[in-house]
């Protein structure tokens, strides 16, 4: 039996097929494949019946059946995993947001996404003084208290957040736009050690070889938010890669926590978007005296507004 993973990297591999068209044939029967033949058929089964998946051979299906079994045997000699939508170890939280990822690339920790409670801490790479520390100080707080910090591992508010997470012995979760093969920035590789050190897990749904782009990482951010039960930001500009993070949790209904600055640091033109999300109600402010476990508490206390799916 062909495995989730093992379809998936084929379809994914075949021109013209995107995950929506890829995951649409996936659900629309319930097919079988022992094999390139049984895809091939599958395909003209669904195209009979008014679906529309690219025009391609039996030839191409098998092409890119070879493409994949070789990634998966690079990963598997790289020690990493790979996850597929409705695998067994696919994270529950993540397959009913808009355009969930088919194919993830895990390294460490996979128990890290089991795990109930989690939060994505965001926020801008060119940060302030007290952006930085504030990261430093929710990542540290929140791992104390047994919540998972999702982050993206850039400059700036993710590293320090990350930071606070290991510096509290807690569970991080890297979210990268690139293969497993490299880091980015390459002064975080030491931070990557400690992450997976700490039980923490890297994961992405790039394979290796891919690098950065400017389009992965607005792609990454709907998964930073989808593997969270909720979105603290920490230091953002009015337009920002931040914002975009903002626009995804606020599809997935995560709920939206944000670092309200004193008063100084706003007539200094610092973290104004986080003044402009705060004035527009789109999140629950908290500053860094507030008790931060009550405050996650309190904005995660009803999950079922985006896992309606799921209970139902």
């Amino acid at each position: 039996m062909i495995s989730n993973h093992h379809l998936f990297l084929t379809l994914l591999s075949l021109p013209r097929v995107g995950r929506k068209t890829a995951l649409n044939f996936y659900k629309f029967e319930n097919f079988k494949f022992e094999n390139t033949k049984d895809i091939w058929e599958a395909i003209k089964s669904y195209n009979s019946k008014g679906q529309k998946f690219p025009n391609i051979s039996e030839g191409l299906i098998q092409e890119s059946f070879k493409k994949s079994e070789m990634l998966i045997n690079k990963s598997l000699d790289e020690n990493h995993t790979i996850i597929a939508f409705d695998e067994g170890n696919y994270p529950q939280k993540m397959k009913y947001i808009e355009d969930p990822p088919l194919i993830l690339y895990a390294k460490g920790n996979l128990d890290a996404l089991k795990k109930e409670n989690s939060v994505a801490l965001v926020g801008k790479r060119k940060v302030s003084k007290y952006g930085s520390e504030a990261a430093y100080k929710v990542g540290h707080n929140v791992s104390e208290n047994d919540i998972i910090v999702v982050s993206g591992l850039a400059l700036g508010c993710d590293t320090h957040a990350h930071l606070g997470c290991v510096g509290a012995n807690g569970v991080g979760i890297a979210v990268l736009a690139h293969g497993l093969d490299q880091v980015h920035p390459s002064s975080n590789k030491d931070l990557v050690n400690k992450l997976i050190e700490k039980n923490g897990l890297l994961i992405t749904e790039y394979p290796l070889g891919a690098n950065p782009t400017k389009f992965n990482y607005v792609e990454r951010d709907r998964i930073q938010s989808g593997l969270s039960d909720a979105v603290i930001v920490l230091e953002t500009d009015e337009i920002s890669g931040t914002m975009q993070t903002v626009q995804f949790a606020e599809k997935q209904k995560r709920p939206l926590g944000v670092l309200d600055f004193p008063a100084e640091a706003y007539e200094q033109g610092i973290a104004l978007g986080n003044k402009l999300l705060i004035k527009d109600k789109r999140g629950y402010a908290f500053n860094l005296d507030d008790d931060l476990f009550s405050f996650y508490q309190s904005i995660t206390k009803d999950k079922s507004s985006y896992l309606k799916e799921k209970v139902e």
